[in-house]
């Protein structure tokens, strides 16, 4: 979905963490068989060679591990390289049937949905939060949950309009990503937990969630990686029914290394001859078009105004490239770090100045940040008195022009770390001084741009500045200014996205012996899909159907009423071989929940209630982008249909 959640979905904030608001768990079972469409197994074969780039000779013992591209969620690891290098996999993914093992997995791997978003608080409102484990290791995590300046929110209190973020943590201090989600109007919010238990498959590889599993082909990503050499992550579209062949090559850990990335990302690991192993990964859509980056693992530091060393540095070329979304450095320092405090990742600007990179963390052997931009990077621990100047230069930076959101980041991140060490150093003036000056900075940028006359197309660069101006205003302005920005960010997706609905018109009609039922769902649950930025095409929605339920048992008569949850719809926007637009769609549906059925006899004695028992799993459709196609299919085990109809509300 692309609203103002994927519009500010591309804010990057400040590592923060969250407190519950009003938790309600709800425990989803396994999906049940046989009331509509299900998948079935999908097959893939994978097989190719590992070899040294340099020698052409074969690796042995590398070990393959397949990622969801968009989730980064593990499909299927341990498979090893033979001793010529070799390897072949056939993988048997029943996707009704999947297994989740996180057992061997960080944090970040438990797979986490939340939805709707953005959405309306006001009064009240529901955010469902949707989490998956192994169903032998049943979690029930809490929400820890901060506004996006990291004050902690009460429990019930009423929130603001803004953006806000939450992380889930489990019984073992295990912690998800945060997530974001986006309040259009203040209110009260409510959070439903809702976890999902995952079967098991005889794979011996671990399974996880897939991307498209109703088409004969899958986008994965291979990520290579053999003790002594730079790991490499390549995507590859695997298709059913063949030999899906795929050869790689790994470079010898060394001081430099390059690799061409295009919008699928990668990933580059060099080694010091110090023994610091740094890492540069680069996300999905950061890069339009493909591109050789090197990273050149320094033995000296550049000249630069920080006299502690902590790391030599890397250079990262070309220098000056710019990325629409953050890499990742990280830095393993083989002779550990001794002040976490004042540790941190710095962009060189000259001689004389150096920019925290944003969104820092340090521990005792590893520092993390990120990076719009490349340049030469060096680790360093600076004092106080270092500090206060380069703070000011920060200050002094202004936009190479309006559209100029990147150097507007660089700097707010920088001001915003300098803010945070000088309290830590005792210099609580001077850091708020550096806050202060972050959000002069933004107000005065933020405002130069929306001062701009909007273009007749405002669905490219303009609306990628406006997302990242909007980011920043929310971090660390609010106020007016908030409220305008996410108008505009409004208006600008409504130009831009495709919005639809699809009305459910579901008529089963089931007769045994003894009972005859006539069931219909019916409802219109809305979707997006996001043609403003990338991932681009990707759907999203969710809503709600009625059931109804009539009909005879003996002689009594049946009738019945309740919910078809569409939890989240998913998927999407592909075009054939003819140019002609489908939507291949996900639909993750809860069938009869909240149903009751009334039993109305003529005996009072033999009448009653029953509360009828609801499943949840998912449902595969492919539509036509165009409105009043219809799409009706058969029911297996009773006469009648399901049938949806697509409704194009607005399309750009």
């Amino acid at each position: 979905m692309i609203s103002l959640c994927t519009t500010v979905a591309i804010l990057a904030t400040a590592g923060m963490v969250f407190s519950i608001i009003d938790v309600h768990h709800v425990y989803a079972g396994h999906p049940a068989k046989g009331l509509a469409p299900l998948p079935g197994i999908d097959t893939y074969r994978i097989s190719g060679n590992v070899l040294d780039v340099a020698a052409g000779t074969p690796i042995h013992n590398s070990r393959i591990t397949l990622l969801n591209c968009d989730t980064r969620n593990v499909l299927c690891t341990d498979i090893y390289t033979d001793d010529n290098g070799h390897y072949d996999e056939t993988l048997n993914i029943d996707v009704t049937d999947v297994d989740h093992d996180y057992s061997e997995l960080p944090p970040a791997r438990y797979s986490i949905e939340n939805y709707p978003n953005p959405l309306s608080a006001a009064p009240t409102s529901s955010l469902t939060i949707q989490y998956r484990v192994a169903a032998d290791r049943p979690e029930t995590p809490t929400v820890e949950m901060y506004d996006i300046l990291g004050r902690k929110i009460t429990l019930g209190s009423h929130l603001p309009a803004g953006v806000y973020v939450f992380r889930l943590r489990f019984s073992n201090d295990h912690l998800t990503d945060a997530k974001k989600i986006v309040l259009l109007t203040g209110g009260r919010l409510t959070i439903s937990l809702t976890q999902m238990f995952e079967e098991s498959t005889q794979h011996t590889g671990k399974i996880d969630a897939i991307t498209t599993v109703s088409s004969d082909s899958l986008e994965v990503l291979f990520v290579i990686e053999k003790s002594g050499y730079a790991s490499i992550e390549r995507t590859r579209t695997l298709l059913k029914g063949v030999n899906n062949v795929n050869n790689f090559t790994l470079v010898k850990a060394g001081e430099t290394a390059s690799a061409a990335v295009d919008s699928t990302g990668g990933r580059i690991t060099v080694m010091n001859t110090r023994g610091d192993t740094i890492s540069l990964t680069i996300p999905r859509y950061a890069i339009w078009q493909s591109t050789m980056i090197t990273l050149t693992a320094l033995t000296t530091q550049p000249q630069n105004p920080i006299g502690h060393n902590i790391f030599p540095g890397v250079s990262v070329t070309p220098a000056g490239l710019m990325l629409l979304q953050p890499a990742a450095l990280t830095v393993s320092v083989a002779t550990g770090i001794l002040d976490t405090n004042a540790a941190a990742l710095f962009a060189i600007r000259q001689s004389d100045f150096v920019l925290p990179i944003g969104r820092q963390t340090v521990s005792e052997r590893t520092m993390y940040g990120e990076l719009y931009h490349f340049s030469d990077i060096i680790g360093g621990a600076p004092t106080g008195d270092e500090a206060t100047p380069q703070a000011g230069k920060a200050g002094d930076m202004k936009p190479s022009d309006p559209y100029g959101w990147e150097d507007t980041h660089d700097c707010v991140d920088a001001l915003l770390w300098w803010a945070e060490f000088l309290t830590r150093s005792g210099r609580t003036e001077e850091g708020q001084e550096c806050f202060d000056k972050a959000k002069e900075i933004v107000e005065r940028d933020a405002g130069d741009f929306l001062g701009l006359p909007m273009p007749d197309d405002p669905c490219g660069e303009y609306l990628t500045a406006l997302l990242k101006f909007a980011e920043l205003v929310c971090l660390v302005v609010g106020g007016d200014l908030e409220r305008q920005i996410q108008d505009r960010v409004i208006e600008v997706v409504n130009r831009c996205n495709l919005r639809g609905e699809i009305d459910y018109d579901h008529h089963l009609l089931c007769a045994d012996v003894e009972r005859y039922t006539d069931t219909k769902i019916v409802g219109s649950i809305p979707f997006y899909v996001n043609t403003l930025v990338e991932p681009n095409a990707a759907i999203s929605g969710g809503g709600a159907a009625s059931v109804t339920i009539t009909g005879t048992q003996e002689e009594c008569s049946l009738s019945g009423s309740g919910v078809h949850r569409v939890h989240n719809i998913s998927g999407e926007m592909k075009a054939d071989q003819q140019g002609v637009y489908w939507l291949e769609m996900t639909l993750d549906e809860t069938w009869y929940e909240s149903t009751v059925l009334y039993v109305t006899c003529p005996d009072p004695d033999n009448s009653g209630q029953a509360v009828m028992p609801s499943f949840r799993f998912p449902t595969q459709i492919r539509m036509l982008v165009e409105d009043g196609w219809r799409l009706a299919m058969p029911d297996s085990d009773c006469d009648g249909r399901y049938q949806w109809t697509l409704r194009i509300v607005h399309q750009p």
